[in-house]
């Protein structure tokens, strides 16, 4: 009988102990008591020395709760984890955010801003991760772009695969429902990190504020090491806010404004931070700030409140310790950053070999521009080798260089006996390797940080003789102080007479009629502006300090052919992914990084409709932007090839639409060109608009050339 009391007593005991929620190490004290006491004292009263220990159990765990907040930190603060994650982005010289507000992320804008963060709010989330891919390619820093939960995470996913397959460094933070609200049906509640993860080179959720520091240290070192890429942080709308706002949403505290509080008789109840005078505190209060009276939500019962106090204990407890800050009087510093470096023997062969060739090609892509540009030019200029220039890499020997091939590709490859592809990936842009001459009579070598790139299509359809995984930029450069300095004259004239008979073919074909077609009609076609004279125009008035956005399809790839960048990183367009709507996006990051630069945004018309809309954005923080609108009413670049097979134009046809009057509505300026002969004077009167801080619209109505006849879609 009494083995069955003490049974059934210590089980009263443990349910007790359990749903008082106090703490584990009460739980475990309580369970190693009462072991102790059954071995030591047997058949005596259990019942009085294990009440005994349920009374003492509180006051355990208020003085093991007192030595942890000791050690860890103060909770009762105003502190909030905002503030972690802007002292952490302000380290590693993030100047700009990206972002559409929404609740989930205010703190985080708010800190920001205080911290001396711009803080850059657009239209929609992906024109935000467009802009923070703009500032990772013009600047060494990464770009950061912050959304709101659900919704705002799924806008971006386009944008962030775009930064992926351009290997942009960009870090996305997220919102996210509450930790405890997790699974339970809360308001943009869904599993956001399987949604990023095959987009992200680094996926993580914060649970706990002491979780933000180092968790965004990681995601910022893995974004710009090897191959950069962008990466993306969860974080909880709770562990953002002050843990008095959390405690009064729960119920455990009351919030209320201070003009409601009553002095006298709310004084002894009033909720402050450790170490402050309640009077003081009450002072520094606007009275339309919010006070917090210590009075718990009657509804609630005991347990639920010890519950709740334990689990915001756990939230918080460590959060602003200067262990998880990793600082030094509170300064947090960024993390080094590692990029793999190219081995002497490597660097040697290949010097060994450029001594033996007579037609030696160096192909340049966009991943030998994430750093030390200039010596890279200056590298390039030495080795005396010719070289095309694709995607970013393109005005990296500037607007006019004898060493710069730009026209005809196909030939050149074709005649060359040595190919360097440095960060230059065989996929559709090298026909996927065929567009190599065969290996027998060229040497390749194959030069890109990411393995993966660099046997895109090996051993089937090409072989490189030396594939190396390592920095393009690093090899160049160290590579030309290893070549003694030798000119390939009758290479180098052969590849500029080629460029020459292709500008004068530009020029002649510039000068023909260019017709427009009359929608449902078949009535004459108009005549309108040729697309090649108005690039030619255009070329002959961008600054010297330009950069040149382009966000279209055939208008674009004819302005490829035309515009010449005029220096490093003064040319963007969206990479291998092809994505349109990337032009807005650009064009804002590009403003903000080089405010002394004239910004030139060279849209399609169908391109235009993406980001039409951020003109709101540039009229409201002044960014000079000149938008270029190549007019043809259609998405020429699908109809060309879609006509020619099928004889059918559905869905390729758009409106000549007065987007000029679109951005004059939405706080900039409109300029229409319907005479090729006004385009010169137009895109002047567009750039004194832009010297005055307003941003321009110029809607150029052009007409069809045969210029591009024969290219494809896909």
């Amino acid at each position: 009988k009494k083995k069955k009391n003490k049974t059934v007593t210590f089980g009263l005991s443990e349910k007790m102990l359990l749903r008082s929620r106090l703490s584990q190490v009460s739980e475990k004290w309580l369970q190693k008591s009462s072991a102790i006491i059954e071995n030591k004292f047997g058949n005596c009263s259990i019942f009085v020395i294990a009440s005994t220990a349920v009374a003492a159990a509180p006051l355990l765990s208020w003085w093991l709760w007192r030595q942890r907040i000791r050690k860890d930190g103060n909770m009762e603060t105003e502190r909030f984890g905002g503030e972690l994650v802007a002292q952490v982005l302000k380290a590693h010289g993030v100047k700009f955010i990206f972002t559409l507000v929404g609740g989930h992320v205010s703190p985080i804008l708010v800190a920001s801003r205080s911290m001396g963060v711009r803080v850059i709010d657009v239209r929609h989330e992906a024109t935000a991760v467009f802009a923070a891919d703009a500032v990772s390619r013009l600047s060494e820093t990464i770009g950061v772009s912050i959304v709101t939960a659900g919704p705002g995470i799924t806008n971006t996913v386009t944008a962030l695969k775009n930064c992926q397959m351009a290997q942009s460094s960009v870090l996305v933070i997220g919102g996210a429902a509450a930790t405890m609200l997790r699974g339970r049906g809360a308001l943009q509640d869904i599993d956001q990190l399987e949604l990023m993860r095959p987009l992200c080179k680094f996926v993580a959720r914060c649970n706990r504020v002491k979780d933000i520091v180092p968790t965004l240290y990681q995601a910022i070192k893995v974004s710009q090491s090897d191959v950069p890429g962008p990466v993306f942080v969860e974080i909880p709308i709770d562990l953002l806010y002050p843990i008095a706002e959390i405690k009064a949403n729960c119920g455990l505290l009351t919030r209320i404004k201070k003009k409601n509080f009553d002095q006298p008789t709310d004084l002894h109840l009033l909720w402050v931070p450790q170490g402050h005078n309640k009077l003081v505190y009450l002072d520094s209060r606007g009275e339309d700030q919010p006070v917090f009276l210590k009075k718990k939500d009657p509804r609630l019962p005991f347990w639920l409140r010890m519950a709740l106090r334990w689990r915001i204990y756990r939230l918080f407890v460590g959060g602003f310790s200067s262990n998880v800050l990793h600082t030094h009087n509170n300064h947090i510093s960024p993390l080094k950053q590692f990029s793999p470096r190219p081995k002497p023997q490597h660097l040697e062969r290949v010097a060994h070999w450029l001594q033996r060739v007579n037609k030696p090609l160096i192909l340049v892509g966009s991943q030998c521009t994430l750093h030390d540009t200039d010596h890279l030019a200056a590298a390039l200029k030495k080795l005396g080798i010719p070289v095309f220039l694709a995607g970013g890499a393109r005005g990296l020997l500037g607007r006019h260089c004898e060493y710069h091939a730009r026209h005809n590709r196909r030939h050149a490859l074709k005649n060359a006996d040595l190919i360097i592809l440095a960060g230059v990936v065989c996929d559709f842009r090298l026909n996927y390797g065929r567009a190599l001459p065969p290996k027998k009579r060229c040497r390749i070598i194959a030069l890109n940080r990411s393995s993966i790139d660099l046997k895109l299509n090996t051993d089937t359809i090409w072989k490189a003789d030396l594939a190396l995984t390592c920095d393009p930029c690093d090899f160049l450069v160290a590579l030309a102080e290893l070549v003694p300095g030798r000119i390939w004259e009758d290479w180098k004239l052969e590849l500029q007479q080629i460029d020459k008979e292709q500008d004068l073919l530009i020029k002649e074909k510039a000068k023909l009629q260019a017709l427009g077609h009359n929608l449902g009609t078949n009535d004459e076609k108009t005549i309108l502006v040729n697309p090649l004279d108005l690039l030619l125009q255009t070329e002959d008035v961008i600054a010297p300090q330009a950069i040149i956005i382009v966000d279209g399809g055939d208008f674009v790839a004819t302005a490829a052919n035309i515009l010449r960048p005029r220096g490093p990183l003064s040319w963007l367009d969206p990479g291998p992914f092809g994505t349109l709507g990337v032009g807005a996006g650009f064009a804002l990051g590009a403003a903000l990084c080089r405010p002394e630069a004239e910004i030139w945004l060279i849209w399609g018309d169908g391109s235009a409709g993406y980001g039409l809309i951020e003109f709101d954005t540039f009229a409201r923080f002044s960014i000079p932007v000149i938008a270029l609108v190549g007019n043809d009413a259609a998405w020429s670049q699908i109809a060309r090839e879609q006509i020619a097979i099928f004889n059918d134009d559905v869905a390729c046809r758009l409106a000549y639409t007065r987007y000029d009057e679109a951005a004059r509505a939405l706080g900039g300026d409109g300029i229409e060109i319907r005479d090729g002969q006004q385009a010169t004077k137009s895109l002047k009167m567009a750039k004194a608009l832009a010297e005055c801080g307003i941003p321009v619209l110029v809607n150029a109505h052009i007409g069809s050339t045969d210029f591009r006849d024969g290219s494809i879609s896909v």
